[in-house]
């Protein structure tokens, strides 16, 4: 609901009713498909697009707990639409009870709603049906199977590239940063759809490899679903102690190090996060992790540390001055906190103490051993953070960051930093939004290893975790390939490196190809063609369920008989809404046509016969002529539904041709005028006030069908949103001069001049606008920034077309506005009138032209109809 998201590919709809009426489709097939559409025996792309008429509603999108609820409301949405648009009744009215004044039983509400009950739920993204010819999908299967082809093949030969990068390092010295922790490692790959982790110790691996980066790698697979992998090799362990290893995943794996299991999750258990301990002795130990997964795609992390590897801070939101970054500072009073200061939500951040103010101080001690040269930070900073090492200055970064990334340490503070225990302080400070701050100190070649093994790695690394996997989502390769940039031609000679470039941009362009694009349409679509069972809803709530009902038609209509048919062999749907549609066109059928032509007569009189539009029962109103109501039903049915016949008929009828004179006997037997003796003035709709501007500044765009255009809507109205700068786009020019028809419609931002002139409700069906007279509209007219641009272009017609002689351009406006040619009196009042504003106020010939052409804008012969 408050969203008001885009409803995607719904103008296909609109397109197709605008054709609809174009055309003279027959009223019968009108509502057939919109009905089933997907139903009838040969549908076809329009009359699939026409059941968009199922997902014009508003919904509910984050239904949570309400999920049933929410969907019998869109139910009942579809109830409501389709009784008051083609039946003119308000069969909604029996949801909760049975119907006030109308013969309708609560049960046939419900029967009638059972006849949508195969229909799906309302989404954002599954309510979507291909509209593409068999030549189309298959362009379209081609391109698509080329381009993964295509991507497959560059990213072998880039693959291929790294290990040859990374093969240069160690030749050179320089790989000891991208040493893994274990050693030997190689895997074995397994290919089939088990239900649970298999002993692949038992079955024969599709293949098998050594890892020469020693880190478990996922991408060694050819495929992404059921899948086995076996990854074994040695671990090296730096000391006696006890060690924590973790393993992330969202189905099966198991791990055992130096002969015992220290995680498994296996037989049917849900992945996620686990976490194990075990006693190891210096020395190389053994190492297996067995993986397996079904649908889920690449989702593999496993780290290792000390049991309690990550630094222990003391912090303190109250300035201690210049000489807390020294080692003798005593923090003794300040608090303790576990590692990541800051606030829940903060991009990239990983919150272990909450920090809410602007400024903290954090102290800690690290040991460190061998050349300070080495020293980096692994860092996350929201905001302005600077670093200590001993007391002295060691780095600082100003803004924010939303990931963990490298910060170099100055030369002074890798000057300070000395074997042993040291001093690491820091200062940060917020002033605005998120908020987040963790720096650890890191020797650069481990801190860059976990880089290029993937972004995870490094957060892991700041939190005293070592990699063992490289990053399953692309990002270990995307760091390593930044470093590749910079190093490799060096690292690579100057043809090898060209050769990468090469490669690089070929994948570019490869990713960058778009398949032919596939039509689709927002439509109807069915779970099959047996429905779920429909019961009566006590008091209209989802969750209470009374009786269960057959679907049907409301008894008190009478009219034809409904039948409905199984479905047939192989059916996709039920049927029940052809059955519907059949019975609601039979000619036989009492409303139908009855509800049309007064809704045609409505659209030329201003007011139907039977005013209530979508209410022909006891809460509706009288037909004032109902023999003429009848036989104008019968002359519709008459003529195959056409309704540009029924257009014909009305408008060459006598009524239609009164004049809107008064006349005063009339007036006083009839003032209200029920009996037709006069025609009513009426005023133009909103859209039809927009388009005539346009039309009358010579601007009216008449290009049919397409997408929607964004109207251009003054920033003052934008303000009001909670996203002003993305809550509207930008349409060209030349589009916003379309007819209004083809605006773009959004609730909760409905363009002014449309909105101030009784725009038709865009919630539900709405069987009548009530012309409201309101101060904002006249304030609109001569203040309404639309308005003002229409009156400027309109003065830049009359200048192009009338010249300069001030009586031709008022001539000539006069025609445009009035559609009738102008008096000499009047041409002369107005003559006399820009010559005056010009006087008054001082205005140049252009303004006082656009000054007159405004008012003209504003003249009731403009605005009204009679």
């Amino acid at each position: 609901y408050e969203r008001d998201s885009d409803k995607r590919e719904i103008w296909r709809y609109r397109d197709w009713v605008i054709k609809a009426f174009n055309d003279d489709l027959s009223y019968d097939r009108f509502i057939t498909a919109q009905i089933a559409g997907d139903e009838i025996d040969a549908p076809t792309p329009d009359s699939i697009i026409a059941t968009g008429f199922y997902r014009l509603m508003i919904w509910d999108d984050e239904p949570g707990q309400g999920r049933l609820q929410a969907r019998y409301d869109t139910l009942d949405d579809i109830v409501q639409t389709t009784s008051h648009s083609f039946l003119g009744m308000s069969i909604g009215c029996a949801r909760c009870h049975e119907h006030k004044k109308d013969p309708i039983p609560q049960v046939d509400y419900y029967r009638f709603m059972a006849l949508f009950a195969g229909v799906t739920d309302m989404s954002k993204d599954r309510i979507f049906t291909s509209l593409a010819t068999k030549e189309q999908a298959a362009a379209r299967s081609t391109a698509e199977a080329g381009k993964r082809a295509d991507e497959a093949r560059l990213q072998t030969a880039l693959k291929a590239m790294d290990r040859e990068f990374l093969g240069a390092l160690a030749a050179r010295g320089q790989r000891s940063d991208g040493a893994s922790d274990l050693v030997d490692l190689s895997y074995r790959f397994y290919r089939d759809s088990w239900k649970e982790l298999p002993e692949f110790d038992a079955l024969r691996p599709e293949s098998t490899g050594k890892l020469p980066n020693n880190f478990i790698d996922l991408l060694v697979a050819t495929r992404r679903d059921n899948i086995g992998l076996v990854f074994e090799g040695k671990l090296v362990v730096p000391e006696d102690g006890v060690y924590a290893f973790g393993v992330k995943t969202k189905e099966t794996s198991r791990l055992v190090v130096d002969g015992r299991t220290v995680i498994d999750v296996g037989q049917r258990k849900k992945g996620g996060a686990r976490r194990g301990e075990i006693t190891l002795k210096k020395g190389a130990v053994t190492f297996r992790l067995d993986y397996w997964n079904r649908q889920s795609g690449f989702n593999l992390d496993a780290w290792w540390s000390t049991a309690t590897s990550a630094l222990a801070w003391r912090h303190t939101t109250t300035d201690p001055g210049r000489e807390f970054a020294v080692p003798t500072f005593d923090d003794v009073a300040w608090k303790s906190g576990a590692p990541g200061f800051g606030s829940a939500g903060t991009p990239g951040a990983r919150v272990g103490t909450e920090w809410h103010t602007s400024d903290i101080w954090l102290r800690t001690t690290f040991d460190w051993e061998g050349n300070g040269g080495d020293l980096v930070f692994i860092t996350h900073h929201d905001e302005d953070v600077t670093v200590y090492v001993n007391g002295v200055l060691a780095a600082k970064a100003p803004g924010y960051t939303s990931e963990y990334f490298i910060l170099d340490a100055t030369a002074k503070g890798k000057a300070a930093v000395h074997p042993g225990k040291n001093t690491l302080a820091v200062h940060c400070r917020q002033t605005g939004g998120g908020q987040y701050v963790h720096v650890v100190p890191a020797v650069r070649r481990d801190a860059e290893r976990a880089a290029t093994a993937g972004a995870t790695n490094l957060v892991n690394l700041a939190f005293g975790k070592r990699a063992l996997t490289v990053d399953p989502m692309g990002k270990g390769e995307r760091f390593l390939r930044k470093r590749m940039r910079k190093q490799g031609k060096d690292v690579l000679g100057p043809e090898r490196f060209a050769v990468f470039q090469r490669l690089e941009r070929d994948l570019a362009k490869v990713k960058r190809r778009r398949p032919p694009t596939i039509p689709r349409a927002m439509a109807v679509q069915e779970r099959g063609p047996n429905p779920p069972a429909m019961h009566i809803h006590v008091r209209g709530n989802a969750h209470v369920k009374g009786e269960e009902v057959e679907p049907g038609v409301p008894a008190c209509i009478g009219g034809p008989a409904f039948a409905l048919l199984p479905p047939k062999p192989g059916a996709k749907s039920s049927g029940r809404r052809r059955a519907l549609a059949a019975w609601i066109t039979h000619p036989d059928n009492p409303l139908t046509a009855r509800v049309m032509v007064n809704r045609i007569w409505q659209f030329h009189f201003g007011r139907g016969l039977c005013a209530s539009a979508n209410d022909f029962g006891e809460l509706g109103r009288r037909p004032t002529h109902p023999e003429l109501l009848d036989w104008l039903a019968s002359e519709f049915i008459a003529g195959g539904f056409s309704i540009k016949t029924m257009h014909r008929l009305i408008m060459g009828s006598s009524a239609y041709r009164m004049s809107p004179t008064a006349d005063a006997v009339a007036m006083e037997k009839d003032p209200a005028n029920q009996r037709l003796w006069r025609f009513d003035l009426r005023r133009l709709s909103a859209e039809e006030i927009r388009d005539s501007m346009l039309s009358v500044a010579g601007l009216l765009n008449l290009k049919m069908g397409g997408r929607p255009f964004f109207s251009i809507i003054p920033p003052e109205v934008l303000a009001t949103s909670s996203r002003p700068d993305g809550v509207w786009g930008k349409s060209p020019e030349a589009e916003t001069h379309r007819r209004s028809i083809y605006i773009k419609v959004k609730r909760s931002l409905l363009t002014p001049i449309l909105q101030n002139f009784d725009l038709a409700d865009t919630d539900k069906s709405c069987a009548i606008r009530f012309n409201t007279t309101q101060p904002t509209q006249s304030l609109h007219l001569l203040n309404g920034e639309f308005t003002q641009r229409m009156a400027k272009a309109m003065a830049a017609r009359l200048r192009r077309e009338a010249g300069d002689d001030s009586s031709a351009r008022v001539r000539r406006a006069v025609r445009l506005v009035t559609g009738r040619p102008a008096k000499d009196d009047e041409v002369r009042r107005h003559v006399a009138f820009i010559s005056e504003v010009r006087t008054e106020f001082g205005l140049s010939p252009d303004r006082a032209l656009e000054a007159f052409c405004l008012v003209m804008l504003n003249l009731n012969e403009f605005l009204y109809l009679d």
